[in-house]
């Protein structure tokens, strides 16, 4: 499937892979913040604002992501997939 994406596809697809140098999937909503910081000039009480309430929307998520992963206890796709399909 790799071979079939134009460029612009590739670089889309390889800044959302979140690889070991990269940020995690919420640290990238910390860099959209952060540019829509610098690039409307906020003071520092709408950037406290603005980061403490992204921040705990992402530690919601974080809570609703943990509860489903406890309450379906399965494994993840591509573990199941690699399991079913050895060998």
């Amino acid at each position: 499937m790799h071979d079939k994406l134009i460029a612009k596809q590739k670089v889309i697809a390889e800044y959302w892979a979140d690889g070991s140098s990269s940020e995690l999937p919420p640290g990238h909503w910390e860099l959209f913040a952060a540019f829509v910081s610098q690039r409307d000039h906020h003071t520092l009480d709408a950037d406290v604002k603005m980061f403490f309430a992204l921040a705990n929307a992402i530690h919601d998520a974080a809570i609703a992501t943990w509860e489903c992963k406890r309450y379906y206890d399965y494994a993840r796709p591509v573990t199941a997939i690699r399991h079913l399909f050895r060998g």
